[in-house]
């Protein structure tokens, strides 16, 4: 919850997304738009994550 808070400023979210972590050069970074995600769909991401 307190990483949401930190988050809730934010227009946009970047995320480093790794399909397999011995594939690092597949790694790509992902710009998520939060303005387009609602509090819940985006509360429950970070939980996940966390």
């Amino acid at each position: 919850m307190d990483k949401y808070q930190q988050l809730q400023g934010f227009d946009e979210l970047l995320l480093l997304n790794v399909w397999n972590v011995n594939d690092t050069p597949f790694a790509f970074y992902q710009v998520v738009d939060l303005q387009k995600l609602s509090v819940n769909q985006t509360l429950e991401n970070i939980r996940n994550k966390c």
